[in-house]
């Protein structure tokens, strides 16, 4: 190119060539960075002179721009910057219109999607030097400086020049594709483990269904055959019950009447004949709170209050039988002392039981405490019934020697409590199962106590055992595991 002669050079955008004074592309409307003027070397004997290198400016609206951007700040364009100015050496003065030697570095800049096209960029830096032509001829030609044309990106359709400038740095549509297409895949994934878990459950489901199900039919089978045979041989022996004969609960008292009397230990049995008061004859009495009574001669030989909830009276035909047990706090009478053929039985409801239930025994059901002052006055009542009966079976004794089992009286202080008339009847009634001959005296009728002048107000319990020694009598106790204390030899004149 002749010296002074405008240069020809490309639009930075769309490769265009234009000449060097447009600012603006005729086809894109880019507007062009400035070329800066070529450096002047004000001594020729300088061997080099290096002329600054021109500022970057975005290639696509020109705003000035720093290295380090990968993206303009004014319109989002991608920017390409080299790391480092590369020296391209001339080839030759033809080609560049430069004297052998001196080279231009310029910063580099590609549009978005240039690739590999932008690779070789131009020099940073534009350089002269002389030629030995003029250093042999000692003058100092011009120096224009070598321009390498800005890198002419590839020609972009319209289409994707469109989508740079939509999505700044070009490659956001297809980033955006790949990941939806990414997520697309990963969702049918998560559907498809989805389904084959619902498929399996289903058929799981499905088997247990019918397996239940075959299950059920044929223990339903089994039930209903069963049943069928029970009906049959219950009409074949006649005993089947329709629902107006079945047992139905009733409310009112039984009554019941004494058959036998016998012990288990020290505990009363009492077995009853009980007549329903229910209009049907098969009720069946299941009331708490019920209070059983027996008197013998108008005095209290028994009472506890029983709860028949758990354990009711079953009728058949309006008669039952029930068996009823009662504890040495319960009764006051021997249990052979007690007669069928002339005792009263009294079952009253609403009873309130004292204290715990006792337990069953030999089939009797247990009952609680009735009131601890009904108890004291039937003990007291028991014992003076013992004294009467006693009296003509201590006759014997008064020539005959017999032994002393215990004294007591109320309120005394001993064996560590206080004894009260039931406690006393308690201990008479244990000591009668343990030695059935036993007998109840009052010491103050019988000369052997009085004759001493000590207080003899007490109730004496007597084994009923002749002896024709006090040596026998003592080893009679001591047969019978008792010491002086709980056994002596009496003979009661």
């Amino acid at each position: 190119m002749a010296e002074g002669a405008s240069m020809a050079k490309a639009c930075v955008s769309c490769g265009t060539e234009m000449d060097d004074d447009d600012r603006f592309c005729a086809s894109c409307g880019t507007e062009q960075p400035e070329i800066a003027p070529p450096a002047v070397v004000a001594n020729a004997a300088a061997v080099t002179a290096v002329a600054p290198a021109a500022a970057p400016t975005c290639p696509q609206c020109g705003t000035p721009i720093t290295v380090d951007m990968r993206f303009c700040e004014s319109c989002g364009a991608r920017l390409s910057v080299a790391a480092s100015p590369a020296v391209a050496e001339s080839a030759g003065s033809a080609n560049t219109g430069m004297p052998v030697g001196a080279t231009q570095a310029m910063p580099m800049f590609a549009a978005a999607g240039a690739g590999a096209t932008t690779a070789a960029a131009a020099p940073a830096a534009t350089q002269f030097s002389l030629t030995p032509a003029d250093k042999k001829n000692g003058e100092v030609p011009p120096m224009i400086p070598a321009v390498a044309p800005p890198a002419i990106p590839p020609a972009l359709p319209p289409a994707a020049i469109g989508a740079f400038a939509t999505y700044p740095g070009g490659s956001g549509s297809n980033q955006d594709a790949n990941t939806q297409k990414q997520g697309d895949a990963s969702r049918r994934r998560i559907i498809a483990v989805v389904c084959a878990l619902l498929v399996l459950l289903a058929v799981g489901l499905g088997v247990w269904w019918f397996a239940l199900r075959g299950s059920g039919s044929n223990n339903g089978a089994k039930q209903n055959a069963s049943q069928t045979q029970q009906n049959a041989t219950a009409q074949s022996n006649g005993s089947s019950k329709s629902p107006s004969t079945a047992a139905k609960a009733c409310t009112s008292a039984p009554d019941l009447s004494l058959e036998s009397v016998d012990h288990s230990n020290a505990t009363l049995i009492v077995t009853f004949s009980a007549q329903s008061n229910c209009a049907s004859k098969n009720a069946k009495f299941a009331e708490s709170g019920v209070t059983v009574t027996i008197k013998d001669g108008g005095d209290v030989v028994a009472s506890a209050v029983y709860d028949f909830s758990h354990s009711p009276i079953s009728f058949s035909g309006g008669t039952s039988t029930v068996k009823l047990a009662f504890t040495t706090m319960q009764y006051w009478r021997p249990y052979d002392a007690i007669r069928t053929s002339n005792t009263d039985v009294t079952v009253q409801p609403h009873g309130t039981p004292n204290g715990t239930v006792a337990p069953s025994d030999s089939g009797a059901l247990g009952g609680a405490n009735i009131d601890d002052a009904q108890i004291e006055s039937n003990a007291q009542s028991a014992l003076n019934w013992q004294l009467d009966n006693d009296a003509d079976a201590a006759n014997q004794f008064y020539s005959t020697t017999t032994t002393q089992l215990s004294s007591k009286k109320k309120d005394l202080q001993a064996e560590g409590k206080t004894w009260q008339y039931r406690d006393i009847m308690e201990q008479f009634l244990q000591m009668r199962i343990a030695h059935p001959k036993a007998i109840l005296i009052w010491a103050s009728k019988y000369s052997y106590y009085t004759a001493r002048g000590f207080d003899a107000n007490f109730y004496v319990i007597l084994s009923g055992e002749s002896f024709g020694s006090a040596d026998e009598a003592k080893g009679w106790c001591s047969a019978n595991g008792l010491t002086a204390d709980n056994c002596m030899p009496v003979q009661l004149s």
